[in-house]
């Protein structure tokens, strides 16, 4: 039905416009993630080129993009070059110390939709969308289906290509719906069990993609010689020999009451490299974690220096299977040594 209503509405061969975008880079801090590559003005057919160019140099992972359309074609390939390189995207254009309101229009949205993990607009600014085939000489069905199928690659509901008046911006409330905006919220999955020598270890592993400052992808609990133990797993050899360890944990409170916070504070850890990942080792006294069943939502981080990785930590809403996890791999310790 989509594709036969998109078929119907294409009455006009729109004319790509002749100049291109500009590709950039700019820092609002000295920090990598208030750092953008920028694209601004026409996407033209060379435009994803262009840009895969660019990133191999720029910092931050994110695309703030504006741009008043131009060639469909390109800019689905400009998408997907964004997706390929694991960047967000943000319509906006540099203003002042932050990003400041951009526009999306027509063909740009095709390659805002490349942003994986974040699709974001900076307030005040104007998304809209008209069709326009990817084919100019053949504005028949091999344009929807393209279009259709790439707007589906995404992520997103091809629905919105048949906007009944292409003209009015789209609302957030829209842009939400049709999933052209979105998070991808950072979060571990559920524990899972498994014997590891006479003992048993529980393990959590990251469901998002980790980042330059952020790289924990796994949380793994067990008890050896008499002492309890979270590892941190992060990808990269990137770890610092010392920092500021803890172990917080809440557990709820009856007839309304906010959540009660516990805090260990972690003096014993060891860290080291391996082959591919960097490890994080944080022992403490069992006791402290005696009543797991209580523990609504736990809390594993070790803070260094952002030159050594920035902050490695996981956070999850324990479910009651967790807790039944979590207290089997403190319970059945690992007797014999365990070396990394």
């Amino acid at each position: 039905m989509i594709l036969r209503s998109i078929c119907a509405a294409i009455l006009t061969v729109f004319a790509i416009p002749a100049t291109a975008a500009e590709i950039g880079g700019v820092c609002f801090a000295n920090a990598w993630e208030s750092c953008y590559i920028t694209i601004d003005g026409p996407i033209t057919p060379d435009t994803a080129a262009e840009f895969e160019a660019a990133a191999k140099t720029a910092d931050g992972g994110t695309v703030l993009l504006t741009s008043s359309g131009g060639d469909p074609a390109g800019a689905i390939a400009l998408g997907r070059t964004i997706r390929q390189l694991g960047l967000s995207t943000q319509i906006g254009r540099t203003e002042g110390g932050e990003p400041g309101p951009g526009e999306c229009r027509d063909a740009c949205l095709y390659a805002f939709l490349g942003g994986g993990e974040a699709r974001l607009a900076a307030e005040g600014s104007e998304i809209t969308f008209q069709w326009q085939p990817l084919v100019p000489d053949d504005p028949g069905p091999s344009s929807a289906v393209m279009a259709t199928a790439y707007v589906i690659e995404m992520g997103a509901d091809p629905a919105f290509l048949l906007r009944d008046d292409p003209s009015r911006p789209m609302s957030s409330e829209e842009l939400g719906r049709h999933g052209i905006t979105h998070v991808v919220e950072r979060a571990f999955g559920p524990f899972t069990i498994e014997p590891y020598r006479d003992g048993i270890v529980a393990a959590s592993k990251r469901l998002d993609d980790p980042h330059p400052y952020d790289r924990a992808i796994q949380l793994t609990a067990y008890c050896r010689d008499e002492k309890a133990h979270f590892l941190l797993t992060g990808v990269g050899a990137f770890v610092a020999d010392s920092g500021d360890a803890s172990v917080s944990y809440w557990t709820d409170k009856a007839d309304g009451q906010s959540p009660a916070e516990t805090k260990i504070e972690i003096a014993d850890y060891r860290t080291w490299i391996g082959d591919k990942n960097s490890f994080i080792e944080l022992s403490f006294d069992p006791d402290h974690m005696r009543d797991v069943e209580d523990i609504a939502t736990l809390d594993v981080t070790f803070r260094m220096a952002r030159v050594s990785g920035g902050t490695q930590w996981v956070r999850r809403d324990l479910t009651a299977m967790d807790r039944r996890m979590l207290r089997a791999a403190f319970t059945h310790c690992i007797r014999s040594p365990a070396t990394p």
